[in-house]
């Protein structure tokens, strides 16, 4: 009797147990949702096996994914994410969906509550979201854990269509790779490096090369800065030398005085060859760069004032001095712009 006591046991301990030998940190996290899909992660602290059941009523019935279900379930490794794409789902439309796992090697399977989420609306349809930034959970004397919980209470009460987090949550205390410490320190640089071409004291100086590395590591050291705040040490020197450093930048870049050509004043019949050559090769045709087309009299008089501030002063066009334009013809320019005013 006692062995079969014992066999009994065997049999159903584990289902008992399945349960409490798997831990999430948290309730799957949905993402990326568009009108035919959405994307659900989930972390364990072990390897599982894993499919997903979703239907459009509380309860069931559901269709699953991977389609076979139990037969060929999702895998992942400890603390790996799972990644499950629901697809050829109707837009604008509530789904109901819950998370069947077990332990790899593991006979019985565990549910998961379920949850809902409801796919892309139409185009010009109202929604709600909520933002939160800053948090600084784990600064000792600036993140307030409580104050944190209260927060996200408050937005999981909204309900909202989805959130944003605008960063800061966890400062640099966790950075344990260095790769991860480099996207760190990176991330103005690289930004900077996007909004670069926006900027003509940047691509239009002599020595345009020089000062994007210096507003790179000028960035570079704001982010130092930060780091070291959040760590709760507070280094004034940093901003102060930035603060120099931008203000030596700007005196650097300003533009030139710009001598005008002697000799009288200049017409538009000695001005016209030059942006011919210089300028309409890009502002010319159906898509000039911007709506700005330099080609017939009409046009070129119109933009003036533009021609002088691009052309003459910041010398950010044209860029990278591709057309070859020289000192002698933008004095000329400005001059004639000089003369028509």
């Amino acid at each position: 009797m006692s062995r079969v006591s014992s066999l009994i046991g065997l049999l159903i301990l584990p289902s008992l147990n399945v349960a409490a030998q798997v831990i999430f940190p948290g309730a799957e996290l949905l993402g990326r949702p568009t009108d035919h899909s959405v994307t659900i992660n989930v972390v364990p602290n072990t390897a599982i096996e894993a499919y997903f059941e979703y239907g459009l009523t509380s309860g069931g019935p559901y269709l699953t994914y991977p389609s076979s279900g139990a037969a060929t379930p999702l895998f992942t490794d400890a603390n790996t994410p799972l990644v499950a794409v629901l697809n050829g789902l109707a837009s604008n439309t509530r789904y109901f969906y819950r998370m069947v796992y077990r332990q790899s090697g593991a006979i019985p399977w565990a549910t998961r509550p379920e949850h809902s989420f409801q796919t892309q609306r139409p185009a010009g349809s109202t929604f709600t979201f909520t933002i939160t930034s800053d948090s600084h959970l784990n600064v000792g004397g600036l993140g307030n854990p409580l104050l944190f919980q209260q927060t996200m209470q408050n937005v999981a009460g909204e309900n909202p269509d989805f959130h944003l987090d605008l960063g800061d949550t966890f400062p640099m205390d966790n950075v344990s790779t260095q790769a991860l410490a480099n996207n760190n320190y990176l991330t103005l640089p690289v930004l900077f490096t996007m909004l670069a071409g926006h900027f003509a004291f940047v691509f239009g100086a002599d020595d345009a090369w020089l000062v994007f590395v210096a507003i790179a590591v000028l960035t570079a050291l704001i982010r130092v800065f930060f780091n070291r705040w959040h760590a709760g040490r507070r280094e004034w020197w940093i901003p102060a030398a930035c603060v120099l450093a931008v203000v030596g930048l700007a005196l650097w870049l300003q533009p030139e005085e710009t001598v005008p050509a002697t000799g009288g004043s200049v017409t538009f019949e000695q001005i016209a060859p030059v942006i011919a050559a210089r300028c309409a090769p890009c502002h010319s045709g159906a898509s000039p760069p911007l709506g700005v087309r330099l080609e017939t009299r009409e046009e070129i008089e119109a933009r003036a004032e533009d021609i002088e501030r691009q052309a003459v002063q910041t010398r950010a066009m044209p860029p990278g001095n591709a057309t070859g334009i020289t000192d002698e013809e933008r004095r000329l320019i400005g001059a004639w712009i000089a003369s028509s005013g």
